[in-house]
């Protein structure tokens, strides 16, 4: 097979439709850089396949479509057409020509065809499988292919003699064979979860079947022995019922003879009541009167006591008056006699006062003499004290003045001594200032100090929390994924349970549907709340009991039995609430199982259900008691001589016929398991959501103080700041502060020198001040002796002046006796006018008074108390009256009343015999009643139960005899009972599982054989890989020996296994040893070397493994010319088996090439072909 031609449109550079006619031996293709031909060898690879848009330098697919240029829009569709000449049928197809075309669109969207017919990937794909000539095969040599067989790893490096050995398709059938056994090992676990599923079902549902089986036997058997029972009871029912009906008829004639009296006499006692009441009318009517008359006479009587008590008081009225009016006249009689007195003492005083006038008047006129001759004396010696006294006072002049000059000194003196010590205080102050700014200066530094302390510890908490953060995000992180499993755990359980899977299938259905079927309640699984103690004991004692569906009524389970019967979907038992019965042990029996050791209690007792479902629970548990072990079960049972059913704590149970069923059970599969498992999980979810809460809340809290602390950091280090600033201040103000201090110091030395000039000028005013003194007491001496003789002068005064003082004391004694007399004269004016007041007042208060006794004296009172005292009278008399008429009335009513009650004991005794022959008529009809409700009942069941008549039922076969007939009946249904609530679907449903159990253990064997089949299927696989790869390693192995050292003119080289014991796993390790070098690693070698040994690998697998065509990419870029010419030679030498398309920049590669190309972009963006023929 050879490359005839290749064809580009739209591809990358080749705008335009370009096609390379490829011929045998060595095609060059040539150009300068960028001309786009690597583009050739890309398309090569694109159409075998290649899905890689990154290995054909794009980032997606599209991008090998041409993109436009200056010149020429971008195209929207690129399509590669490589046609291979298959004459020789290389590749296993009957066309001679072969045709592989790809293309893609703009838009993504790609296709293959394969000689004109759509194809997909996989297809060309498999047809050059093993060939050699894929789109990654070493017969596709491109940029940096070399490079990647020297610098790969030995693992990698296998894939180039895998492909040359043909095993890929061997590799890729070993995948296949182990999907389909990864697949195959998946269907068996699928297929052994549902067999133990089954399995779990299969055998309760087994021993459900086997007991409804023997339910339906004794069910029918109980239908004979009923049947005969609602035979024999018709006919016994049939015979009463004649009977009854006689004395029927007797009954309802005693009691119309006892309606006739009783009616007669309550005619007779309507009439007496009727009188009655009228009696009692008249009899209430004349109370009234009576009763009126009573007020009336009551009323007048105390109006008539009011009036007694009105003259009464008028007489007490009166007296008092007399007495007040002659005590008026008698205090008149005084004020008159006290009002004359005071006017002749009046006259007295005004006697006196004018005596005491005349004596204040002569000795006004003997105070009126002279004193001249002593008083021209005093006041001479007066005008000379006044002299000496002025030159006293010019003295003490000049002394005040020394003193306030001296004093003012002195205040000076004060106010520098003052300003002195100002200064020192200052002086003081400032230092303490100065010392206390030092100290604030000290302590802002400490403080300054302690804030980088403290910002670099809240530093570190930040640094603590950020790293608690971190573990609290991990601690969530963890949780979250146990919550996960749980929720994952939880949800495939909820499913199970809420798609009851686990459910038989009528029961499923049901359940499923129970929002169109009216009247579903749910399943006994749902509807009871089991302590986990308890679980294996009820799970084992209800067994298929718990798939029971709880309905409302009869109406709804026959709905739904319809339901199952329209859809097939099996059977199902309906426990309807309305007609379901309780099952309940004798007091007695509860009373003994209290006693007994071992006793738990009663399984309905321990389990809890709604009120609605009471009865359901009491039906299905009611007899059943629960135990601790199966020892004392069996002690419980035969104490209660196996009256009911007990189930120990392990599930092992004794049945009330003396049957014991136990051993070992499942406890992962039960339906009260998974509800107790989902209820747990629940539970768990709810502590797991409230521990990812709490995680949640401490996150949020660290976040919280993290954020604080962070508040924290930045305000320490506001701080800082502000501190620093403060430090620098005070700073400042310490040096401030000292020179401050220096000033104070100059100014109070100049201070001291001020206060010593002022105490020099003191001293001076201190001796002017002694010279003023010495003249003040000379003149003081002489203003003494003057003052001596004033006072004799003045003493010869004051005796005349003292004789005058006696005679006006008396003046004035005199004058305030006047004075005196004419106050006492107003007093007795005053007195006077008072008295006179109140004798008028007290004539007008008599005059009052005898007004008011003439007025209590009027005759119409009297006249008024008469009138009441006649109309008293007439009230009395009618009171009489009212009073004899009703007492006659009285003992009318008595007489009537009397008849009545005799009437009425009557009419009570014919009641009382109408009642108790009413209820004899009752007791009959009811018994008339309760046989046709029997006859009705029975002859209904036998329609509804066997769908006889009465007639039809007494020709077939039948017990006669009713003792046998109750004692096979109570038999049979304390053998059902004892069976408990059986699930009549089991046999269809165990029919179902089994089938479908005994196909998938059917399955499960081919699955099981089509196992083993793959596994000795890949066996071989393995084998045959291992004689391919080491077939051809061995071969590749001695060829590139050979080949070597004609490559490199000498030295030698050899392909290594790095693991020659496993051959599907080991990798190819490359030693070369170039002439006059050690032997060595590939990858120690230069990188000249190292393309030319890579170059020797390629032409050692040609020779192996010829291809029909090789394309190489510059792979003897990195050879000199020397090593060039070698590779070009050997590429000649290979020419004859195999074709060889080469891009190359060297002229040796040239010189050997029978067909040259040439890429040229003439156009901007756009490569062009150009082909030269050289042979």
């Amino acid at each position: 097979m050879k490359l005839k031609s290749l064809t580009l449109n739209g591809f990358k550079s080749f705008a335009e439709k370009t096609t390379i006619e490829f011929r045998h031996g060595l095609t060059a293709i040539v150009g300068p850089n960028g001309s786009g031909k690597s583009n050739l060898i890309e398309a090569i690879r694109w159409v075998l396949g290649e899905q890689s848009a990154k290995s054909l330098r794009g980032s997606k697919m599209p991008d090998v479509i041409f993109a436009g240029s200056t010149k020429q829009q971008a195209l929207n569709r690129a399509e590669v057409e490589l046609l291979l000449d298959n004459s020789d049928h290389f590749l296993p197809m009957e066309s001679t020509e072969i045709a592989i075309d790809r293309r893609i669109y703009r838009n993504g969207e790609s296709e293959y065809l394969l000689n004109g017919k759509n194809v997909r990937l996989k297809d060309i794909t498999d047809l050059l499988l093993d060939t050699g000539l894929g789109r990654d095969s070493f017969s596709i040599i491109s940029q940096g292919k070399v490079e990647q067989i020297f610098s790969s790893k030995p693992v990698e490096r296998r894939q180039i003699i895998e492909e040359a050995a043909g095993i890929l398709k061997y590799k890729q059938e070993r995948t296949s064979a182990q999907n389909k056994l990864v697949e195959t090992e998946d269907h068996l676990l699928r297929v052994a979860d549902i067999i133990s599923e089954l399995a779990t079902q299969r055998e309760p549902l087994k021993e459900q079947a086997s007991l409804a089986h023997d339910f339906l036997e004794q069910k029918d058997q109980l239908a004979f022995y009923d049947r005969s029972r609602l035979v024999y009871e018709l006919e016994q029912a049939t015979s009463q019922q004649a009977i009854n009906k006689q004395q029927l008829s007797g009954a309802q004639k005693s009691v119309a003879v006892c309606q006739r009296a009783k009616q007669s006499l309550a005619q007779k006692k309507d009439q007496l009541q009727s009188q009655q009441e009228k009696q009692l009318a008249l009899i209430d009517q004349l109370q009234g009167e009576l009763m009126q008359t009573v007020r009336q006479k009551e009323r007048l009587i105390g109006q008539q006591h009011l009036s007694q008590q009105a003259a009464s008081y008028q007489e007490k009225q009166k007296r008092e008056l007399k007495q007040q009016i002659a005590a008026a006249k008698q205090r008149q009689s005084d004020l008159k006699q006290e009002l004359n007195s005071l006017q002749q003492q009046s006259k007295t005083y005004l006697h006196n006062l004018a005596a005491t006038q005349s004596q204040i008047k002569s000795l006004q006129k003997q105070l009126a003499l002279s004193a001249n001759d002593l008083q021209e004396k005093v006041e001479e010696l007066r005008g000379q004290i006044i002299d000496k006294m002025q030159q006293q006072a010019s003295l003490n002049n000049q002394k005040h003045y020394l003193e306030k000059e001296i004093q003012r000194q002195s205040l000076q003196q004060d106010a520098l001594t003052k300003k002195l010590t100002q200064l020192q205080q200052q002086q003081a102050a400032k230092h303490v200032d100065s010392q206390q700014v030092a100290e604030q200066l000290a302590a802002s530094q400490k403080r300054l100090h302690e804030l980088n302390q403290t910002a670099v510890d809240l530093q570190n908490q930040k640094d603590q929390l950020e790293q608690r953060i971190s573990d609290q995000r991990e601690q969530w992180y963890q949780a979250a994924g146990i919550y996960q499993q749980t929720k994952a755990k939880y949800d495939n359980l909820k499913e199970l349970t809420q798609g009851y899977n686990n459910y038989y299938r009528g029961v499923k259905e049901i359940l499923l549907a129970k929002n169109q079927l009216t009247g579903i309640v749910g399943s006994v699984a749902e509807l009871l709340t089991v302590p986990a103690q308890l679980a294996p004991a009820i799970e084992t004692v209800l067994a298929g009991q718990l798939q029971n569906v709880v309905v409302n009524d009869e109406q709804a389970a026959k709905n739904a039995i319809s339901f199952l019967k329209q859809h097939h979907y099996g059977r199902v038992t309906f426990l309807p609430q309305t007609s379901i019965k309780r099952r309940q042990l004798r007091a007695d029996l509860k009373q003994e199982l209290a006693a007994l050791p071992g006793v738990i209690g009663i399984a309905s007792d321990l389990i809890t259900i709604s009120a609605a479902n009471q009865a359901i629970l009491e039906y299905l548990l009611g007899t059943t008691v629960i135990v601790k072990k199966i020892d004392d079960a069996i002690a419980v049972a035969r104490k209660l001589n196996y009256s009911c059913r007990i189930v120990s704590l392990e599930g092992d149970v004794i049945n009330a016929s003396g049957a014991i069923a136990g051993g070992s059970r499942r406890k992962t599969s039960g339906l009260l398991f998974q509800q107790q498992q989902l209820v747990k999980l629940t539970t768990a979810l709810k502590e797991m959501k409230g521990k990812l809460a709490k995680l949640e809340q401490v996150g949020l809290e660290t976040k919280q103080r993290q954020q604080q602390v962070e508040k924290s950091v930045a305000a320490a280090q506001t701080a800082v700041a502000a501190k620093r600033d403060e430090v620098q201040q005070l700073s400042a103000k310490s040096q401030f502060k000292k020179n401050e201090e220096h000033h104070l110091a100059e100014q109070l030395a100049a201070q001291k020198f001020e206060v010593q000039q002022n105490n020099l000028a003191n001293k001076n005013f201190a001796t002017s001040q002694q010279q003023v003194a010495k003249q003040r007491q000379q003149v003081a001496e002489k203003l003494a002796k003057l003052k001596q003789n004033f006072n004799a002068s003045q003493a010869a005064l004051a005796n005349f002046s003292a004789s005058r003082r006696q005679q006006e004391q008396k003046l004035a004694k005199l004058q305030q006796q006047a004075a005196v007399s004419k106050l006492q004269q107003q007093n007795f004016q005053q007195q006077v006018t008072q008295l006179t007041a109140r004798s008028e007042k007290l004539s007008t208060e008599i005059k009052a008074k005898l007004a008011a006794v003439a007025e209590l004296n009027q005759p119409q009172k009297w006249q008024q108390q008469q009138q009441l005292d006649l109309n008293l009278k007439q009230l009395i008399q009618k009171q009489h009256d009212l009073e004899e008429q009703l007492s006659q009335e009285k003992q009318i009513r008595q007489q009537v009343q009397k008849q009545l009650t005799t009437v009425q004991a009557n009419l009570n005794r014919q009641t009382e015999l109408l009642q108790l022959q009413q209820q004899k008529l009752q007791q009959i009809d009811l018994k008339v009643q309760t046989v046709t409700n029997q006859i009705d009942q029975n002859l209904m069941d036998l329609s509804q139960k066997y769908q006889l008549t009465f007639e039809a039922a007494q020709q077939m076969k039948r017990e006669t005899d009713f003792k046998v007939i109750q004692r096979q009946l109570k038999l049979l249904q304390r053998g059902i009972s004892e069976l408990g609530n059986v699930n009549l679907g089991a046999i269809d449903e165990y029919q179902r599982v089994d089938q479908r159990y005994q196909f998938l253990e059917n399955q499960k064997a081919d699955l099981l054989k089509a196992k083993t089949q793959l596994q000795e299927s890949m066996a071989e696989i393995d084998q045959q890989v291992k004689q391919r790869f080491n077939q051809t390693f061995t071969q590749t192995a001695a060829a590139f020996a050979k080949i070597f050292p004609e490559m490199f003119g000498g030295g030698q080289a050899s392909l290594k296994l790095t693991e020659p014991a496993d051959l599907l796993q080991t990798g190819v390790e490359i030693m070369a040893q170039p002439p006059g070098k050690k032997l060595q690693r590939l990858s120690l070698l230069s990188g000249g070397e190292k393309a030319l040994t890579a170059i020797v690998l390629l032409f050692a697998i040609l020779k192996v493994r010829p291809v029909p065509f090789v394309i190489l990419d510059e792979a003897e870029a990195a050879l000199d010319d020397a090593n060039v010419e070698r590779y070009a030679k050997y590429l000649k030498k290979f020419c004859q088996q195999t074709q060889f398309i080469v891009i190359t920049h060297r002229k040796v590669t040239m010189n050997f090439a029978d067909v040259l190309y040439g890429v040229t972009m003439q156009k901007s963006g756009i490569s062009k072909m150009v082909s030269v023929a050289l042979t």
